[in-house]
Order: C-alpha cells, then sequence, then structure tokens
C-alpha cells in the first residue's frame, strides 16, 4: 500500500490458524500441518514452494501419527488403525 497498492481489506482473515508441525521435503516444498479440528487433524497440510508460494491444502486419506517423510512423489508415515495397532503407510503424492 506504501508504494500505491490496493488491499481488499474483507479478503484478508483477522486471525491466522494455529500450526502444529512444519516439515520440508526433498524438493525444498514447506509442508505445514495447521491445527484443524478433530474430523482433520493429523490429515490436512498446506503446502509452499521454495520461495515460499502458497500452492494449497492436502488432505490424506489416513491420519498420521509421528513424523512423516516426503521423499519423490511419495508420504511415508505411521497411521493406527481402529485399536490403535500402528501400520506404516506409502501414500503417492499427486501434483497437479
Amino acid at each position: 500500500m506504501e508504494q500505491g497498492g490496493t488491499v481488499d481489506r474483507s479478503r484478508v482473515p483477522d486471525v491466522k490458524p494455529a500450526l502444529e508441525q512444519f516439515f520440508v521435503d526433498d524438493r525444498k516444498h514447506l509442508w505445514v500441518q495447521p491445527v484443524a479440528s478433530s474430523d482433520e487433524a493429523l490429515r490436512v497440510f498446506d503446502v509452499f514452494d521454495p520461495e515460499g508460494r502458497y500452492l494449497g491444502r492436502v488432505r490424506s486419506g489416513v491420519r498420521i501419527v509421528g513424523v512423516p517423510v516426503f521423499r519423490g512423489d511419495h508420504l511415508y508415515a505411521v497411521s493406527e488403525d481402529v485399536d490403535h495397532i500402528p501400520y506404516g503407510v506409502r501414500a503417492r503424492i499427486v501434483r497437479p
């Protein structure tokens, strides 16, 4: 605004969501796990490119327990079944 630009304040939220964890993949993308509702907890990530541009929100089909690892086009993580028995997950990351 100081340089002559305009801002539509109605499009800027008054508050931002709290952030839970941060991860960097092998392509230098930042994966941010926001604090989410119990339905989305441990399933949602906001992704940013190496320059800091927001790329979008990614939702996992499974709950992720512990620290996920992002390599190439895959996410590796531990999940739990309904009896809280852990199992390994390899999920394909589909990029536009």
